[in-house]
Order: C-alpha cells, then structure tokens, then sequence
C-alpha cells in the first residue's frame, strides 16, 4: 500500500499539495537544477516557488480570464515550474511549448518555428510566458503569425518577480493544461489534461513506483513531454521530494551526464524512453563507468516508445559493475491522452517476458512458446505490467468492435480517471477516441490506436495500428522489423529507423530508413551496409525489402520528443526530401550493367539452382526461387559469391549490389532476362 493513500484523499490539486508543502517544510529544496559540468547551478524550496508563482499569477490576474490559455515558452528550469504553477493559481490552462532557439533563419529553427506557430493558433493564448531570448524575438514571430502580437508577452525572471505577492484569491478551473501530442505539426492534438487527471496520473505513478521524502527524482525529459512534466517535475512537487533536473541536451550529448547525476546525488527515481537506456549501453565507455556508484537507484522508468528486453538486460549488464540492481528498470505503456501511464510493471515485481510463435503472432494470435527461446520461430515480448488506479484495460477487435479473445491481438481500449478530457477545439475527434462503448459494458473507453494484448494479467503491446504492414497476408510490425536493422550493422543509429509499407501494383512492399552513426559518416561502406540490412531482414523475418534509405547524422525524421514519424519519413521518401546517403533502389538503377541478349528466364534460373544446389547441398528441386537469398541461407559474403560467379558465367560484370535490389531468382532471372544489350 502507498505511504501516500491518505495524502492523496486529502489533496485533489496540485496546488493544494504545493501548498500543504509550503506550510509545513517552506525551507526544503525541492528543485536543483544540475549545470552541464553536473554541479548545481540554482536551487529553490517550496517557499521560493510558490511565492514566485504567486507574483506572476498576479501579473496575468488582471488581463485575462478564467480558462484562458497561456504559452509557456520557458525550455525548463524553475522559471518553467514557476510558470506552470502560476497558470493554475491564476485559472488559466497552462500550454507548454516547444523551446526555439538559434537564428530564426536556421534550416534547422524553421520546422521547429513552424511546430510553435502551428500551436499557438490551435491554442489562441491571451498570455505568452518567456524566458529573456524568447522576449527578444516577438517581433520575429509576430511577423509569423498575427496571434503572437495579440498576446501579452510577460518575461519570467526572478528580477522581475522578486518584489511581487499574489494576494487574491486563488481561481480554479478544470483544465490543467493543454498537452499537445508530438506528431504533425499541420494537425496539432491538444488534449486536455484536467486537475483531477493530473492528480490521478501522478497516484498511478506512485501507486507503481513506490517514493518517500527522501526519494530523489533525475530528470532530463523535456518538460513540454508527458514524461518530463508529470513524472519528472510534477510528482515530485506533489509528493515532497527533491528533484534534480539536466538540461536534455546535455544528456543527448553525452548520456553519461545522467548516470554521473544518479551516483553524485544519490538519485533513486528516474525516466526515459528505450532509446536513452540504449545510448548509455553504446556511448558509455569502461573507462567513463570509473567511479560511476548506482547503487541508491530504485527505479528507472522505460516508456514513452516501444520497450525492448534486450535493452533492459543489456542496461544491466553494461552497469551492474557499477551497482545497479537486476530489476531497477521498469518497463511501462502510456500515452498523452491518459495523462501519462497506462501501465507499468510495479516495483515489487519481476518485468516478465514472453515467447510466443512467429506464425501466429502474425496473424495476431497469441500462442505462447517458451520451447521457441532464442529460435527464429519465436519472438521475445516485454510486459508493460498493469494499473496501480484500477483502470479497466480491454483489448478489442478494431474493426468489429467487440472484445478480443484472451488469446488474441487487437486494440487497447482504456476507462480510468487519468484518462484525459478529449482534444481540444476538435468534438468530433474526441468523440471518436475518447468515447468508445462496448456492448453490455457501462461508461467510455479511450481508443489509444496501438495494438496489444493481455497475458497472465499483463498488457504487452505490439505497436501502433496504423503502422502494421501486411505483406501476402502476413502482419509485420515495424517495430520488429526496426530493430532487426538497428543491429544489423555498428553503423547504424539506435533508436533512428523506421520501416512502412507502400502499396505497389503486386501489392504491398517495404521501405526502410534508418540513420548513420556520426562517428561512421567517413568510413562508410553504404553497400556493406545495406547487404547486412538485406540479409537481416530476410533470415528474421523473410521480407524482402523494396528500398533501403541511409541518412545523413541528424536529419532522421523525429517527434519533439524523440519518437520515430512514420508517415512523415514516408512522405519525405515520396516526395524524395529525404537527405540520402545511399539509396539501394536508385543505386540499382543507375548502375547495373545490361547483359547478353542470350539469356533467358530459364537458363538464368537454372545457373542459379545449379550454383545453390552445389553450395547448399540441398537438391534443386527442393530450392523456392521466390523465396529470397537470405532465406535460402545465404549470408552476406556467399550473396557477393553468387555475385561473381554469375557474372562469370554469363562472361560480364556484374555489380556488387545487383542482389541486393533483385533478392530472390525469380526476381533476378526476370530483370536480368528484360536488360539485354
């Protein structure tokens, strides 16, 4: 049971806990906020914020209305936690945005720029909150859009509000904030985040993850994400005790800043997406782990993108040497629209895995295999754990809409009290994510897109609805696939690929995009690497991909939050705006060689049932020619033999990536026989 079941009860707001704090510990520090060189830089206590939090609630009092939205252009810090307390103090719906930094003519400022506009006019603030260079850029973004010259702009500075006392009476409304979801920047979704929701999302987290007054959060997620600002910043508000906060480019840069902040500060609670435990596995050296002591860390948080059990036992033996526990990484499901968590695997519990069948996992049936660990005929799958509020989880049947069998894969359907008010300005949506009903159940659920099911009283979840790819019947989940490429070569970036389907006239094929690590941009073999990508993916999965993308360091197709954009990277394919280091399509086509006019379909089907009957020793009549390379147990370096010993035969040269593109006889006989000289 919770050390904080009666707190709860007693504290249905943020600000009353606020407040509660202020009057009986004013003196504690509850925020740090940790220098690139990990010193602290300031602190405040509880008196300290809500005094400043009052001043501005002051400032925006008098020119604004209950209920009016206020942008919180502040990139973090006390001044962004002042800011955002003194939206609800005052009444208003605290909107966080997106930071802009460096020249408004940057390439790279633009699209950010863009993603702000965007916002402002969903939202139609009356106040904007800035930090000193946000202040000097009004008249740039006023000239962008009309609404940031009808907002008044106020500046959040402890000068500025140092000798201001809010003494009137304290406003409530029931929208918190508006949480924009990080995805399209043409169709921002703000959901609607009420007090009660964000009060319920924080039990939900504590129900789960189990603090005291001397726990100690570091954070580094940005606060305009729902992990950052529920978990990070306002758990810790509410429950009584210390944060200490990096700023998430000093992370990016160097992941072991947030490990060094977990052993000086002697932090026991933390959070991060998948991508971020898997930077600190690749970046971390030994050398860098010297003096490294993880032994204070209860639990780490995995979520806010698909959750991998190779990464959180790869985590543990990378930093076990340095103390950290077996279970101290905790794998979780959520999403904006519940606030925060859907669920999590519990503190006093074991994060579990299951085997199940390939074959019937692709046609979204459950069998559970533990006799297929570790064979290509299983795929390892991470629990998500369960509620700590309650929350009835339902997997439904997306297109029926009726309840899926136990054994079955379809949608997650959720009904608790974090789940959030609906998107805001958009009825028609709300009511069609936000009001879903099952026959013979009472109350709404929440549709939240992704696909999932249920073992042993657990949620697994499979990946988002949209994203499946179906390929001769078959669903693929890109998110398998990804990670199928991400080790497929040291060259290519964790956490940076993505695989979609395009529809083509024999139906749907795979595209692959996926970056390079900055440190291999020099010394890149491109068709190394795509021959190890091909050759991945069709041992694994038996997919032969229509194209491969390689991408510049920093230019993959990203949310705010580090989330992988689907549609957009197939958009950017489309519209070929994506920044190419090597394509395999284009590649193929702007370098094979024609040859000999004598060749046919079947001679060149036979050479190639004649050279693999030989190699395999497996009898040519057994041998699929649709089937490709790979799966026919080819690797990488016997696809390059077949390379030259078909150009031999055929007495040309043919290039070394021919079989790339062409993955299967029957692919290559044909193209080989229509290219005649």
């Amino acid at each position: 049971m919770s050390l904080y079941s009666e707190f709860f009860k007693g504290h249905t707001t943020l600000i009353e806990a606020m407040e509660h704090h202020e009057s009986n510990k004013p003196d504690f520090i509850v925020y740090h906020e940790i220098s690139p060189s990990g010193d602290v830089k300031e602190s405040f206590t509880y008196a300290q914020i809500m005094s400043r939090a009052r001043a501005l609630a002051k400032m925006m009092y008098g020119c604004t209305n209950c209920g009016d939205r206020v942008l919180i252009l502040v990139p973090g810090g006390a001044d962004f936690v002042v800011a955002f307390l003194s939206c609800l103090l005052a009444g208003l719906v605290a909107v966080p945005c997106y930071p802009i930094r460096g020249s408004g003519k940057a390439r790279g400022v633009n699209r950010n720029t863009q993603r702000v506009v965007t916002l402002t006019e969903d939202a139609k603030p009356s106040v904007v909150l800035c930090d000193s260079y946000m202040k000097d850029r009004v008249q740039e973004l006023g000239g962008v859009s009309s609404y940031f010259n009808s907002a008044q702009w106020i500046l959040v500075s402890a000068d500025t509000l140092a000798e201001e006392e809010y003494l009137g009476r304290t406003r409530n409304h029931d929208i918190a904030l508006l949480q924009y979801t990080s995805g399209s920047t043409a169709t921002p979704k703000g959901v609607m985040v009420s007090q009660a929701n964000l009060v319920s999302g924080i039990q939900d987290m504590e129900g789960g993850n189990r603090h005291d007054e001397t726990s100690v959060m570091i954070t580094w997620i940005p606060v305009y994400h729902d992990m950052g600002l529920v978990y990070g910043m306002l758990t810790p508000l509410y429950l009584g005790f210390a944060i200490y906060s990096l700023l998430p480019a000093v992370v990016l840069q160097q992941p072991v800043r947030w490990l060094q902040a977990v052993s000086k500060y002697r932090g026991t609670h933390s959070a991060a997406p998948n991508f971020a435990y898997e930077l600190c596995i690749n970046k971390i050296t030994q050398e860098m782990k010297e003096g490294l002591d993880l032994r204070s860390w209860v639990v780490a948080s995995n979520g806010a993108e698909p959750v991998r059990p190779k990464t959180l036992f790869g985590f543990h033996s990378a930093f076990a040497g340095c103390g950290l526990g077996a279970n101290v990484v905790r794998p979780g499901y959520g999403l904006a629209e519940a606030t925060l968590k859907v669920s999590s695997v519990s503190v006093d519990k074991v994060a579990k895995t299951v085997w199940v069948d390939n074959e019937a996992y692709a046609r979204r049936k459950v069998v559970a295999r533990q006799d297929l660990a570790d064979s290509p005929e299983g795929r390892r799958l991470q629990s998500c754990g369960g509620s700590n509020i309650s929350a009835d989880l339902r997997i439904v049947d997306p297109v029926l809409l009726s309840q899926s069998q136990s054994n079955e894969v379809g949608e997650i359907w959720v009904k608790s009290t974090s789940v959030a008010m609906g998107y805001w300005n958009q009825p028609e949506l709300t009511k069609q994510t936000f009001g879903a009903r099952l026959d013979g159940v009472d109350g709404v659920f929440l549709r939240t897109g992704d696909l999932g099911f249920v073992h042993e009283g657990e949620l697994y979840v499979s990946g988002r609805i949209n994203d499946v790819i179906i390929v001769n019947g078959q669903n693929i989940y890109p998110q398998d696939l990804e990670l199928t490429v991400e080790n497929a070569h040291p060259a290519l970036r964790a956490g940076r690929c993505c695989a979609f389907g395009m529809e083509m006239p024999s139906g749907e094929k795979v595209v692959v995009v996926v970056e390079i690590e900055r440190s291999e941009r020099h010394h890149l073999e491109p068709l190394v690497v795509v021959l190890a990508i091909q050759d991945a993916v069709g041992r694994d999965h038996e997919v032969v991909l229509e194209d491969i993308i390689l991408v510049r360091s920093g230019t993959f197709p990203l949310t705010s939050s580090g989330k992988v954009q689907r549609a957009k990277a197939r958009a950017e394919y489309l519209a070929q705006a994506l920044e190419c280091v090597y394509s395999l399509k284009s590649s193929a086509q702007n370098t094979v060689e024609r040859i000999a006019s004598k060749s046919n379909i079947a001679t060149l089907r036979g050479y190639m049932l004649e050279y693999l009957s030989d190699v395999k020793n497996i009898p040519a009549t057994s041998l699929d020619c649709s089937r490709t390379f790979n799966s026919l147990g080819l690797d990488s370096i016997e696809i390059l033999e077949l390379t030259d010993w078909l150009g031999e035969k055929l007495r040309c040269q043919l290039p070394s990536d021919l079989l790339v593109d062409y993955p299967s006889i029957d692919q290559l006989s044909y193209y080989l026989a229509e290219n005649r000289p």
